[in-house]
């Protein structure tokens, strides 16, 4: 399984383009409403979790930033985006802590 490897200390962003899914409505007024974000594990059995904030959407783009990973633990992060016609999705990527 591919994933993105991040420090324990980095602050990184994550964003995904929603612009295939759109594309796909076949109506061009179809456009992203909201998006939220979740990553799992929330707590890998340390006292700190990893934590999302700067949840943005702009366009056709969601983009939120993520830190606080611990190494050696792998977390699914996933958007769930809703359009304005109702439509809902999700994307996900895979995310390893460790050192770079």
């Amino acid at each position: 399984m591919p994933y993105i490897l991040q420090d324990p200390g980095e602050l990184i962003d994550y964003t995904f383009s929603w612009s295939p899914f759109l594309e796909e409505s076949g109506s061009p007024s179809d456009t992203l409403l909201s998006a939220s974000w979740s990553i799992t594990p929330a707590n890998a059995g340390s006292p700190s979790e990893p934590a999302i904030t700067g949840e943005l959407v702009s366009g056709v783009l969601t983009t939120c930033f993520v830190n606080g990973v611990l190494r050696g633990v792998v977390y699914r992060l996933t958007c769930r985006a809703t359009t304005s016609m109702g439509r809902i999705s999700e994307q996900s990527i895979t995310i390893r802590g460790g050192e770079r």
